[in-house]
């Protein structure tokens, strides 16, 4: 964890891209990776057939084989550490979310999963069958377990049909959550009080101990 005077120092970017933009096909989330360390820090459930929910991992005899959690987070900060920038955050709007998962979901990227951002690590039999964003106003609500994130937070839901996959790395727990890959434009935003984004940082942090 990054020192809180530190952290509180560092710019802010948020990320966008408009659907002009989504018509080139360049900007937008293209593929969805199952890494140990998400960076939105909220970690997927693991469900069994009876549809109970496995924070820790245990999965019983009766599995079902499918993994939930949050892809994007609107007003989440997420560090970055590059070689033009240095260090930094980037934030998203619940308008570039929302843009980001129709976009995803009408470029038929379903099947575009990898594991740890390797590339040439694409999982056979691992595909997205369920894709939506929290709108209360509209009914689709979150996960249980997730009634902290915020409106706007951009969920999915993994078939894991691969057996290693499923064996090896989601039930040990080696694999913890979803983590985005895509191109994004960037602006820098003025100094904020991030006070109540690092509360919701530290009870995501926190929902699986």
């Amino acid at each position: 964890m990054i020192n809180m005077e530190k952290k509180k120092q560092l710019p802010v970017y948020e990320m966008y891209f408009d659907e002009q933009d989504s018509k080139t096909g360049d900007f937008g989330v293209f593929t969805v990776s199952l890494v140990d360390k998400p960076a939105i820090i909220a970690e997927y459930m693991v469900f069994d057939k009876s549809g109970k929910h496995h924070f820790k991992f245990q999965v019983t005899n009766q599995e079902k084989r499918i993994v939930t959690g949050a892809v994007m987070i609107p007003g989440m900060p997420i560090y970055r550490n590059d070689e033009k920038r240095g260090e930094f955050y980037v934030v998203a709007s619940k308008d570039t979310v929302q843009l980001a998962a129709m976009d995803f979901m009408k470029n038929g990227l379903t099947k575009s999963v990898n594991m740890m951002h390797e590339s040439n690590l694409i999982p056979e039999g691992v595909f997205i069958f369920e894709s939506w964003v929290i709108d209360r106003q509209r009914g689709t609500q979150e996960p249980v377990g997730f009634k902290q994130c915020p409106e706007g937070t951009w969920f999915m839901s993994m078939k894991i049909d691969n057996q290693e996959v499923w064996d090896e790395f989601i039930k040990t727990g080696m694999l913890r959550g979803f983590s985005i890959e895509g191109n994004f434009k960037m602006k820098e935003q003025p100094s904020q009080d991030i006070a109540v984004l690092e509360a919701l940082e530290d009870i995501l942090g926190n929902r699986n101990k």
